[in-house]
């Protein structure tokens, strides 16, 4: 949604303390271990459950989750649920921008300073990228996931097949509405005591 935002208002929120990552809005004070407790007191106390184990430590970016929180709890205290590991979600950004930089060719591969972000093993990794829309390039899903092993973005074809659906129901319902127009003409009858009916008799020369 805040990808549609003008950049005037952008850079308005941005004065204000937000920040505008590819995946995330977030607000880096609400980040701090403070902030991220009280969101998940007061969603306890909403919810009446409390998963005070699934908490991270303080200062902690990236951790292992625990199998009683679900995936939205980890949003509702600022980080993200990727793979079997949890990151704060301004270290899911910086991890994207990691990506960036080494797929400028399309495809790119893990690097030391993409596991310390994350604090994964490569196997790990390989599964955060996959909750990322990332792909292997070898379909071999049982292969060694090593320095050398290389990633792609998914293709995504959704927006296609949108479009595509979008204006074949706006065809269906323009040729609907050509053939309700017609029908109602056709229907029309005319007035035998009307002044214009004898034009009615009359053909034009084609």
């Amino acid at each position: 949604m805040h990808k549609d935002l003008p950049e005037d208002d952008k850079k308005n929120l941005n004065k204000l303390g937000f920040r505008f990552g590819v995946e995330y809005l977030y607000i880096p004070d609400l980040l701090k271990p403070g902030a991220v407790k009280l969101r998940a007191l007061l969603w306890g106390i909403v919810n009446n459950t409390f998963y005070k184990d699934a908490l991270p430590e303080d200062g902690r970016v990236a951790y292992s989750p625990s199998e009683e929180a679900p995936k939205d709890w980890y949003n509702i205290i600022g980080y993200s649920k990727l793979g079997d590991r949890v990151m704060r979600v301004d270290m899911v950004e910086r991890l994207l921008a990691l990506i960036r930089i080494a797929a400028r060719d399309g495809s790119f591969k893990i690097t030391e300073e993409m596991l310390s972000i994350a604090g994964a093993s490569k196997e790990q990794m390989s599964r955060v990228l996959m909750d990322l829309d990332f792909e292997l390039l070898d379909q071999d899903k049982n292969q060694e996931i090593t320095f050398d092993t290389v990633f792609k973005k998914k293709k995504k074809f959704i927006f296609k097949n949108k479009t595509k659906t979008i204006k074949k129901i706006k065809k269906d319902k323009i040729l609907k509405k050509m053939k309700t127009s017609k029908n109602t003409i056709t229907k029309i009858k005319i007035n035998p005591d009307s002044p214009f009916a004898v034009l009615s008799n009359l053909k034009l020369k084609k």
